[in-house]
């Protein structure tokens, strides 16, 4: 009985857990989402945490649509050989 307890513990989904879920939460720029309600999209009654317009570039950067700000370093001066030799 217990093992059934803690997979089903396991399978609960917990935002907070995950950070992505946290970056993705509308309601940090203020957009309120209640499905079962019919609600979609709509400007809540209270002071937003973050803007709209920072909420739709963190939105469109997670996703990739954005190009990264500043490029990887490939070539890393401790490491000169990087790349060529096969392993």
């Amino acid at each position: 009985m217990r093992a059934d307890t803690d997979a089903a513990m396991l399978r609960v989904h917990e935002p907070w857990n995950d950070p992505s879920d946290l970056l993705r939460n509308q309601i940090h720029a203020g957009i309120v989402n209640v499905p079962e309600y019919g609600v979609r999209g709509k400007r809540g009654d209270f002071t937003p945490l973050i803007s709209e317009e920072l909420f739709y570039r963190v939105q469109a950067i997670l996703s990739g649509l954005v190009p990264s700000t500043a490029p990887r370093k490939r070539a890393h001066p401790d490491f000169p050989l990087r790349g060529l030799v096969a392993v």
